[in-house]
Formats: C-alpha cells, structure tokens, sequence
C-alpha cells in the first residue's frame, strides 16, 4: 500500500509450456490501448524467445499466458547467437516497439539491441538493429541485457546493462540521443556510467 511495506504472493508465471520449459526470465510491462496491463517476459527453451500474458484478476496476482506464445519465437535468421533477452516495449505514435538485448559475433564481438515493431502488441516484426556498441572505442563489452528507453521532451535516454567479460565488470551504460523510428543516434558515441 505504500512502497514500504509488503505482502509475498504466489508465483506470477512458471515455465510450465514447451516454449519456456528451461525458465522465464525478466522483460517488460506495459499498458495495451484498452488499459489492460501486460507481461513480455523472455521465454527459455533451447532457444529464447518472448512469451505474453494478461492478468487473471484485478489485484494483478494471478496472470495467464496469451494461447499464441510465443510472440518471438528466436533471434532472426541471419545472426550467430541463440540467447537474447529484457524486452522493453514502448509506443511510439501509432507503433508499438520492442528492443532485447542482444550481442553480434561476426568480426568485434559487440552488444546490440534487436528492435521489433507491431500494432497489436502480439504480431511483432523485426525492424533492425536499434544501436550497436563499438567496444574498443566505448567500452560497452560483447553483450546487453536489461535495456531502457525512454523519451524525455525531444531526447531520449538509452541504457543498457553489459555482462561481465575478460575482467571488466558489468555495468549499466547510458546515452542520450534522438530516435528516427529506425535507429538510435547518440549525441556522444561515448555512453556515461550510471
């Protein structure tokens, strides 16, 4: 009742269906244009892919997975890497977006975020890369996890987590740049440390 204090209640959601029987793990929340809440949480078979689901009560305690799971089924075609993970979903205009984090392994290993579009919030596209990291110049490490994005009057804000890798540590990156429906373009190539 007050950001305080609080009540543990069940498990929201169990990896209990073939496209998330290796684990559920964390992703977004947002409210669809009928003012119903929903979960994009990242669903974990031998692949990843992104699982939905909606509230089964008005408290927000019980939630059922939508019957098309999964919405994303895998990574696109053409990329190496089998793991991607932390949707962050937010709309745009008309559009509704989703970026996951990611990492490319051709040539510099770097980390990405992968960007979907939709209009439904359940018929996703992919749309491209939304930003790539250039690790010998930024130092934002091989693979992100966790993104954010957010618009602050004409300027946006993106942060991303790193994983740890050959001894620098994780950390949560952040730019600040402006957004053209495709791509993310930063004011400074050089994020800030959070």
């Amino acid at each position: 009742p007050d950001l305080v204090h609080w009540t543990e209640e069940k498990v929201a959601l169990s990896p209990d269906m073939p496209y998330d029987k290796n684990g559920i793990w964390s992703g977004h929340a947002v409210i669809n244009d009928d003012g119903i809440p929903m979960l994009f949480y990242t669903a974990g078979k031998e692949s990843y892919g992104v699982g939905v689901a909606y509230p089964a009560d008005d408290e927000l305690i019980g939630w059922r997975k939508y019957e098309g799971n999964p919405v994303i089924d895998v990574k696109p075609d053409h990329f190496d890497r089998t793991d991607m993970r932390d949707q962050y979903v937010w709309k745009e205009g008309e559009d509704w977006y989703m970026i996951i984090g990611f990492g490319l392994t051709d040539q510099t290993p770097r980390g990405t975020l992968l960007m979907y579009k939709s209009k439904d919030l359940l018929d996703w596209e992919y749309a491209g890369l939304l930003y790539e990291g250039k690790p010998e110049v930024d130092q934002t490490g091989i693979f992100w996890e966790m993104p954010a994005f957010v618009k602050f009057g004409n300027k946006y804000f993106l942060s991303v987590n790193r994983v740890p890798n050959k001894g620098i540590p994780a950390r949560t990156q952040y730019w600040i740049g402006n957004f053209d429906g495709k791509k993310f373009v930063p004011d400074n190539e050089i994020p800030q440390n959070l």
